[in-house]
């Protein structure tokens, strides 16, 4: 079981949970075990709306466009792999074995701002190859 609740912290440390009563409720459940507690700052990541664009009106467009201009088949996950792997959503290095490895960061690593920042760049880029791929409030998806 998994428990999840909003908190602020405030400047002394002390926890202030958004909603005690529930919490409190919750953990009842969990009475006379073992847990593990972990917290961690609330980061706003790109939204399931941002992603039903990406993957159903930009990338679908795009892998349209590639068939119809260049007679390639490329799937929408292969035309996001793609751009995972030129590091458009972030790069890490980090140190493995002894050795200084490069990570491609997944959508998932990025807040909202900057998926739409991505979005953005892979639009104009297309733009100037000669497709022109709708705002997400022009077009229903």
């Amino acid at each position: 079981m998994t428990i999840k609740h909003y908190a602020n912290i405030d400047e002394k440390g002390k926890l202030l949970l958004a909603n005690r009563e529930s919490f409190y409720n919750e953990i009842k459940q969990m009475a006379n075990r073992r847990v593990y507690l972990t917290v961690s700052e609330e980061r706003p990541t790109r939204t399931n709306e941002q992603l039903r664009y990406w993957f159903g009106v930009v990338l679908k467009m795009i892998v349209d466009y590639i068939l119809e201009t260049q007679g390639q088949n490329v799937s929408v996950e292969d035309m996001h792999e793609y751009y995972v792997q030129k590091g458009y959503f972030g790069l890490e290095s980090k140190m493995i074995n002894g050795e200084i490895i490069i990570i491609h960061n997944r959508s998932k690593k990025v807040n909202t701002k900057q998926f739409a920042e991505v979005v953005e760049k892979v639009k104009m880029e297309w733009a100037e190859r000669g497709l022109v791929i709708p705002d997400s409030n022009e077009i229903n998806y």
